[in-house]
């Protein structure tokens, strides 16, 4: 399997990128419940875990930047923090209201830049994101974080059958993605004021395709404004 170049991947110059991809939201669509069943879970795993421990509840709003399902945003509304929820995906977003999630339907770039948030929790929907539109949107969730706030990023950094290297492309449903080495992801938060507190590496069977991927998991907090 090869990982292919796509010229609708090419960013625009100027202003945010638009990032909602046809594409990608129809198979997110097509495929949201068998999605749900299997990503969601009864209990927060460790990452989740680590990530509440720097927050509380009642230091601000915590979202969930690319919500799908909802699963994450409603346990942390269980355990008393005030969760806002975003995702581009119709279909996501209907099954995440369908736990109680107040949910707007929308692309990554249409978060305000207003500081607001004391976390951001962002686990994979950038890996759909090309390449090129990444560091403008890692500064936008800088930007709405509060002094102090906290960043969880899930990031795809290799896949098996496709070439190492930080690139974009589609795979073999048609979805973008983008694959970016832990210390490009270093990188590119360090630039826009977040400073690395985790990154852990690991890797897993992709859901529905088969095959290793491997991604890093970053807990990041806003120490200056980018």
């Amino acid at each position: 399997m090869q990982l292919t170049r796509d010229s609708t991947l090419v960013a625009p110059t100027g202003a945010m990128p638009r990032t909602a991809d046809a594409g990608t939201l129809a198979w997110y669509d097509r495929m949201a419940e068998t999605y749900s069943e299997i990503v969601s879970r009864d209990a927060p795993d460790d990452d989740l875990k680590a990530f509440i421990r720097l927050l509380d509840p009642g230091a601000g709003p915590i979202l969930d930047w690319g919500c799908g399902p909802g699963n994450t945003a409603a346990m942390l509304a269980s355990l008393g923090f005030e969760g806002h929820a975003t995702d581009a995906s119709q279909k996501m977003a209907e099954l995440a209201a369908g736990l109680g999630i107040r949910v707007r339907v929308e692309p990554f770039e249409n978060l305000s830049s207003t500081p607001r948030y004391q976390g951001i929790w962002s686990n994979f929907g950038l890996s759909h994101i090309c390449i090129e539109h990444v560091p403008p949107l890692l500064s936008l969730a800088a930007n709405a974080l509060l002094p102090g706030g906290i960043l969880h990023l899930g990031m795809t950094t290799w896949r098996e059958g496709f070439e190492d290297g930080d690139r974009s492309g589609r795979d073999c449903f048609g979805l973008i993605f983008t694959q970016l080495h832990p210390d490009t992801l270093r990188r590119l938060l360090t630039s826009v004021g977040l400073e690395v507190l985790s990154l852990r590496e690991t890797s897993f069977e992709m859901m529905l395709s088969g095959g290793k991927t491997g991604c890093a998991l970053v807990l990041a907090r806003k120490t200056a404004t980018p």
